[in-house]
């Protein structure tokens, strides 16, 4: 450590460089946003689907022949066709974004996916599949201020 530059970082009366004037005071209170989005495939969120429709006693999961799509209205929703028993014609149930999300949210709670209560939740469709955007910001207080010159 006999460089000139170490030198000067350690001597305890070297100047302290004036902070830039780009940067502003700290305000009195802390804002995080915290931002995630959850990816599932359209098999995955069929399962996530059933998953639910079996903890709700509905028929869907038991049911044989699952094939699953993108609704191709506006409301965009999944469409999933299924038959009852054997031989059966298949039926179309529709599934809308609020179940889905609600789906979703439930099939994540059982694999153990932490998920913030407290954030703003949606959900996206597209051909590939679904994403839950989790978004929340949180405010709160400093815990350290500037320190006084």
């Amino acid at each position: 450590m006999n460089s000139p530059e170490a030198a000067a970082v350690a001597a305890p009366d070297a100047p302290v460089a004036a902070p830039d004037a780009a940067v502003a005071a700290p305000d009195s209170r802390v804002k995080v946003e915290d931002n995630r989005r959850l990816s599932l495939t359209l098999g995955d969120a069929l399962e996530a689907l059933l998953s639910l429709d079996r903890q709700t006693g509905g028929w869907l999961w038991r049911g044989t022949g699952h094939a699953v799509r993108l609704a191709t209205d506006e409301a965009q929703a999944l469409v999933v066709q299924a038959r009852r028993t054997a031989g059966a014609e298949p039926e179309t149930v529709r599934f809308e974004r609020q179940h889905i999300g609600a789906a979703i949210i439930h099939y994540c709670h059982s694999l153990r996916i932490p998920m913030p209560r407290g954030a703003r939740k949606e959900i996206e469709l597209s051909a590939d599949g679904v994403v839950l955007v989790l978004s929340m910001t949180v405010d709160g207080p400093r815990t350290r201020l500037a320190s006084p010159a």
